[in-house]
């Protein structure tokens, strides 16, 4: 961030490392609060979730929370379900035909698809 970045991607939603909102809340940067379950080397192994819409919402909400606490401004906070990121093709496309839940978060919806694998399907 001293070199200028005005936002910044935080794969675990702050909920590994809570005090990194502090960090960004002093820089006034923007963030990207992203849902994965697992870690990147482990999270494709068994993703699994009773519900996932609802799992990765309540996970989100709780990131909101946290960076809001931390002084982060409303309107400074995108999220980002994590499409490919510890689930499988079924909760991925769960995810993208329910967003509509997702607006209920009140803040912009990343959808990044750099997991190409979700694309198998196609």
């Amino acid at each position: 961030m001293k070199a200028g970045a005005k936002i910044i991607n935080d794969i675990t939603g702050f909920q590994k490392f809570p005090e990194m909102a502090d960090v960004i809340s002093m820089f006034g940067a923007g963030v990207v609060l992203m849902h994965m379950q697992g870690s990147p080397v482990n999270m494709q192994k068994n993703p699994s979730y009773k519900n996932v819409v609802q799992e990765v919402k309540e996970f989100l909400e709780k990131s909101i929370n946290i960076s809001k606490g931390a002084g982060i401004l409303s309107d400074q906070i995108a999220i980002d379900p994590g499409i490919g990121f510890g689930k499988n093709q079924k909760h991925n496309l769960e995810i993208l035909n329910k967003l509509e839940m997702f607006i209920e978060l009140g803040k912009p919806i990343l959808i990044g698809v750099s997991r190409k694998s979700l694309l198998e399907t196609y």
